[in-house]
């Protein structure tokens, strides 16, 4: 079982979730599977190991403990999961890594069976918007990642501006700027029987101009099964 989110490995998707837990933990860590899914895997040695193949980790336990165990996995902020510490009373959620890249929105999925999310990364402390925030909500990914350092401490002090470049391009940049590549669009398209194929790229157009896309932004194009005789579509 898994729940949409925007994770470090550059997606959305729907994310696969582990819940560790000691055995005092279980009953919270059910809880939280039966509100937002999720595997249950009680502590052992080697948890943190196994649940590091995952897109995010939900660790009912102390923060310290947690902190312990995942201190030698931890290798890039892009690759590691999310990893957030919930108290054994369900209190708390507390992202400890990856508050960008899926822990925060983790965090905050929780609050909606009571648990309070505890943000501490700077953006949004300051009531601002991350660049990796910005990047999903513009279903983009980061092409030069570095970047985001010197940009999202740039966005504390003041608004950065967006810039839309009509592609293709090649981009040169100091390491102050950020590039967002949009992410292959996919176009679902339902008729009635019958319908023209102008009906069908009126529509498409008018969808795609809406999220200020072109035809060059599409991945593709998908429909029902019994859809694949409909000459509108497929003209």
């Amino acid at each position: 079982m898994c729940f949409r989110l925007g994770t470090s490995r550059g997606r959305t998707c729907m994310a696969e979730i582990a819940i560790i837990a000691f055995g005092r933990g279980l009953d919270g860590a059910r809880k939280i599977q039966g509100f937002i899914g999720g595997e249950i895997i009680p502590y052992t040695r080697d948890a943190f190991k196994h649940a590091f193949k995952f897109d995010a980790v939900i660790a009912v336990m102390a923060a310290g403990i947690a902190v312990r165990n995942i201190a030698s996995l931890v290798r890039d902020k892009w690759e590691d999961p999310a990893v957030v510490v919930v108290d054994s009373g369900l209190n708390f959620a507390i992202p400890i890594l990856g508050g960008h890249h899926g822990g925060n929105e983790l965090a905050r999925r929780l609050e909606g069976m009571g648990i309070i999310p505890v943000i501490t990364t700077a953006t949004e402390v300051m009531g601002k918007v991350s660049v990796e925030s910005i990047a999903k909500a513009l279903g983009s990914r980061i092409v030069n990642r570095d970047s985001t350092k010197k940009v999202n401490t740039a966005l504390l002090e003041k608004d950065i501006e967006v810039l839309c470049v009509k592609g293709p391009k090649i981009l040169l940049v100091d390491d102050d700027v950020t590039i967002l590549k949009r992410n292959g669009l996919v176009v679902g398209i339902g008729t009635n029987r019958g319908v023209s194929t102008k009906e069908v790229t009126e529509a498409v157009s008018s969808a795609l101009s809406e999220v200020d896309a072109g035809i060059d932004d599409v991945k593709c194009f998908a429909s029902a099964a019994l859809k694949n005789d409909e000459k509108g579509i497929i003209e």
